[in-house]
């Protein structure tokens, strides 16, 4: 099958799935927004990546559709894969393609918004729907008022090589709680300063906090740690590649997870297949993903006191966390799979292409 992906190129989520399309003897084509251009480009070789020529905060959705439809009709392609009902969906839908919509999650949070009419519209006129979750779908179908539609539930898969328990990587007489999301305000890490500086105050356990990730945050959260006491005891290491994740997760006693909203937590699966369980707030993807006080904790968003409460149970007693962490791989072997998922996910383009 020839597959023409439209998503931003930077996206490790558009990487991982152009580089499995390709393993299953696909012929890939990225298209990307000049914006969504990363440093490194780490898809495998033969797929190619082409860039349209207008951001689109200078109404690149609109004036790049007529250039994309031409070089999609040129390249004879059997399906057009669309990442996002507010972005790469209208690129799609002005380039009057047919296309499979693969739902982010943030879109279905933009569309309780001012974005509601223009993503309603993109799945209304999507050939068939991909979402992250039930949750996801979910709100997709009330979007456009549960008319009959195609979706298909694909979670981002998990290589369970890459992903995997490493003994013996922990430091010794140190709990360490890791967060590995983006810097910004929907993540939450705020709260996660506040909260492990109020745990701090309660216990004499020795901890450390590991802030994986970048974003337009960094300062002000260093500020904040700085301001609250606890900059000795938090490691901001910024960007690290998605190879290296497994070992810096394996060094981890229990990942934290404290986003406003979510709809799915990569990061919180990659660490249950490392064993590492995950304290989070109750998002609508963290609640889909962990069993509390099984595979780890959910506590109610907003609530300081829970997440303080079980940050410091981790530190006391971390054989807890050890437990928990035992429990957590399985049930990413059994749901979140990679060559599983891509199987679902290969149905729905092919879906989407008879259409």
């Amino acid at each position: 099958m020839k597959i023409a992906l439209l998503a931003p190129a930077v996206s490790p989520h558009a990487v991982k799935w152009a580089n499995m399309f390709q393993k299953r003897g696909n012929s890939v084509t990225v298209f990307s927004l000049p914006e969504d251009k990363p440093d490194d480009l780490l898809y495998d070789a033969g797929i190619s990546v082409n860039y349209l020529d207008v951001n689109a905060a200078d109404d690149g959705l609109r004036i790049n559709a007529k250039n994309l439809k031409h070089m999609i009709s040129a390249g004879g392609f059997d399906v057009v894969n669309a990442f996002g009902a507010n972005t790469y969906g209208v690129l799609a839908m002005n380039a009057k393609q047919k296309y499979l919509l693969t739902i982010t999650g943030l879109d279905m949070y933009a569309a309780e918004g001012a974005d509601k009419a223009i993503c309603s519209k993109v799945i209304k006129k999507a050939a068939a729907v991909c979402c992250p979750t039930n949750a996801a779908m979910q709100k997709a179908m009330a979007l456009i008022k549960n008319k009959p539609k195609e979706y298909f539930v694909v979670t981002p898969g998990i290589d369970l090589y890459k992903f995997d328990i490493k003994e013996g990587m922990r430091e010794e007489g140190v709990v360490t709680f890791g967060c590995i999301k983006a810097l910004e305000e929907l993540s939450g890490i705020d709260v996660l300063l506040d909260a492990y500086k109020e745990m701090k105050g309660q216990t004499e356990a020795k901890t450390r906090l590991i802030i994986i990730g970048e974003g337009s945050k960094e300062n002000e959260l260093r500020h904040q740690a700085a301001k609250l006491g606890i900059e000795s005891e938090v490691e901001f290491k910024g960007y690290v590649p998605n190879d290296k994740l497994p070992d810096e997760i394996n060094r981890m006693n229990a990942l934290v997870n404290p986003s406003r909203y979510e709809m799915l937590g990569v990061s919180t699966l990659e660490g249950m297949a490392c064993g590492v369980p995950t304290i989070a707030t109750d998002t609508d993807g963290s609640s889909e993903i962990i069993l509390n006080g099984v595979t780890g904790y959910t506590v109610k968003n907003g609530n300081l006191s829970a997440l303080v409460y079980r940050l410091k149970e981790f530190a006391e007693y971390p054989q807890n966390a050890a437990k928990m962490g035992t429990k957590t791989r399985g049930d990413v072997e059994d749901y979140y799979e990679i060559n599983a998922c891509t199987e679902k996910y290969m149905k729905a383009l092919e879906f989407a292409s008879k259409k």
